[in-house]
């Protein structure tokens, strides 16, 4: 879904979405709920949740899917630049599978 810029800019470390991936979206989190892991990373920008939406392909079955009907992914991002993202982290411990779920403690 994610993929470097790549090169030798100042930017090459960030991460945007592939072409053609419409059907995601970055979520805001609510500020109650953030980590404090990857909330403290020294940026005050919003932290943002990778979310595929109901309508694409790849989205999982809808026993995994949250009450809004799409699929959060639980994976964190900041928007250094306007469709630039940095990877910030996970609101948890699991990592939701297509089927499953994998706890990472």
């Amino acid at each position: 879904m994610m993929i470097s810029v790549g090169g030798k800019c100042r930017d090459a470390s960030l991460l945007v979405p592939y072409k053609g991936t419409s059907s995601y979206a970055f979520f805001p989190i609510d500020s109650d709920d953030e980590p404090s892991a990857a909330a403290d990373q020294g940026s005050t920008g919003q932290l943002l949740e990778l979310v595929v939406l109901s309508e694409s392909g790849d989205c999982p079955h809808v026993s995994l899917r949250s009450a809004d009907g799409h699929f959060h992914t639980g994976d964190l991002f900041l928007e250094a630049e306007p469709g630039k993202y940095l990877y910030r982290g996970r609101r948890d411990d699991w990592i939701k599978c297509k089927s499953s779920k994998c706890d990472t403690k």
